[in-house]
């Protein structure tokens, strides 16, 4: 499953930097590519549409580096 943590710390194996986003956000930025916003979610799991919506904004543009594993 993914959680706020874990989406962080896969974004950061795929070159993506932290940033503050709000007071229970983080925010992930890379150079060329969109803001991913990750919000706390009550730190529980996200549900699988913000997941996969996650995932997919993670990869767009990405090349062969987003074969890492969760």
């Amino acid at each position: 499953m993914l959680s706020q943590t874990s989406a962080r710390d896969y974004l950061l194996k795929l070159g993506w930097m932290a940033d503050v986003g709000g007071k229970h956000q983080v925010k992930m930025t890379k150079k060329g590519c969109r803001p991913i916003t990750l919000p706390q979610n009550k730190g529980r799991d996200y549900p699988p549409g913000l997941r996969s919506a996650i995932l997919r904004e993670a990869r767009a543009g990405e090349g062969s580096e987003s074969n890492v594993d969760l």
